[in-house]
C-alpha cells in the first residue's frame, strides 16, 4: 500500500525503527541505489531477498515471484 497511487508512493511519512522516512516513488527506482532507509540493499534484488533484514513488508519469499517484481521495477 505505500507504493500505490499514480505516483506508485503514498506520499507520507513512515516510522521505520530509525525516524520517520518518506516513502519514495518508485519510477526510475533503478537510479537511486542503494535501496532501503539505511542503504544496506546494494541491489535491487537484495530489497526483496531478505538480504538486510528477515523478509518483512518488502520481501518476497518465492524466487521466481522475486524475480518478477525486480523486473517490473527495472522497467519502471
Amino acid at each position: 500500500g505505500c507504493h500505490a497511487g499514480p505516483r506508485l508512493s503514498d506520499e507520507r511519512s513512515h516510522d521505520v525503527g530509525a525516524g520517520a522516512v518518506q516513502t519514495p516513488r518508485l519510477p526510475s527506482v533503478l537510479l537511486r541505489g542503494p535501496w532501503l532507509h539505511d542503504g544496506c540493499a546494494e541491489t535491487l534484488e537484495a530489497t526483496l531477498d531478505g538480504t538486510c533484514r528477515p523478509i518483512d513488508a518488502h520481501g518476497v519469499a518465492d524466487p521466481a515471484l522475486r524475480a518478477r517484481v525486480v523486473e517490473a521495477l527495472r522497467a519502471l
